[in-house]
This record gives C-alpha cells, structure tokens and sequence, in this order.
C-alpha cells in the first residue's frame, strides 16, 4: 500500500499495517503506515485510487498537482497505463515515456522531489509506475502553487497551510 497520512480533518483507512509511528507538527498530525512488500506477494495490484495511488490513462501535466501534494506530505505512486475503472490500458513506448515524465518533473516542480520511475509488464502491456517521497525541502511548488492530497482528490493548499509547510521545510514545524 506504501505510505500514507492524514491530518485530523482527513481520516485515511488502511486494512494492512506492519509499522505505525506517529509526529506532530504545530495543528498537524501525521500517520504514517508502512507496508512490507514481501506482504504483497502474489496479489494483484490495487486498482482504486485512494489516498497514496492515482491512476492515469496517459500521460498529460495533471499528474504534476499530484507529485507536488506527495512531495509535500507523504509518499505515493501514480501508475500510467491504468483507467479509473481498474482496466490496464498499457502505454507504448513505455521507456520513452519514463523519460518525457522525469523531463516534465524536473521542469515543473521546484524544488524537484525524489522520485523513481518504473516500467512493468501487466495483462500483456507496459505500465509506468511513479513513486514519488515525502521531501525535506518543503513545499513543493507546481506553476506556483503547493497541493495536497484529500481521499483519492488532489487540492491546492491554502495559505495557512503553506506557512506550516514552509516551517517544515525550515525545520523549524
């Protein structure tokens, strides 16, 4: 399932958990919820986004809002090739692909994220898998603006928000 948080106006629901730490940051709680991947084994992937996965058709900028809200509070993965409905779709050219979506990364985010693409191969098509990690160097701009994740949405943060975030960033939340 990877890692997920929530705040006390957002309550994530997570069935698997293996190890669970709690920080506080001013008004501000983080749960963060490990997944081994050894616990994944033999199962399918997930197909319904939720709070830590989005799932894309194609490839087009609306991924970016989506890696500025996970850079900002929690790690996440973005997976091209896959509809809303669960169905692999497939992307050609899939390695091509990976680097248009690194090159778009590394020229829309400031400052950029860690993140690590990957190309697997499902229902006899190529899917891109895009994890992008919680950051230190808060907040995570994308044309200006920092964003969120609320259930399986993507919103822009609001200005108190931001300044908690740009605290964070300063080490100083």
């Amino acid at each position: 399932m990877g890692i997920f948080s929530a705040t006390i106006n957002q309550v994530a629901q997570c069935n698997e958990t293996k190890d669970a730490t709690i920080s506080r940051s001013l008004h501000f709680i983080c749960i963060y919820v490990k997944i081994c991947p050894n616990d994944r084994k033999g199962r399918d992937m997930d197909r319904k986004e939720k709070f830590d996965l989005e799932l894309k058709r194609e490839i087009t900028e609306t991924f970016l809002k989506t890696v500025s809200a996970y850079a900002n509070y929690c790690d996440g993965k973005i997976v091209f090739g896959i509809d809303d409905n669960g169905e692999v779709i497939g992307i050609n050219d899939a390695e091509k692909e990976c680097l248009r979506i690194e090159n778009m990364i590394n020229s829309s985010i400031d400052p950029v994220p860690d993140f690590r693409l990957s190309v697997s191969h499902t229902e006899g098509r190529d899917i891109i898998t895009l994890t992008v990690a919680e950051g230190l160097d808060k907040p995570y701009y994308y044309k200006g603006r920092t964003y969120k994740r609320s259930d399986t949405s993507t919103l822009e943060v609001k200005r108190f928000e931001l300044r908690r975030l740009a605290l964070e960033g300063l080490n100083m939340g």
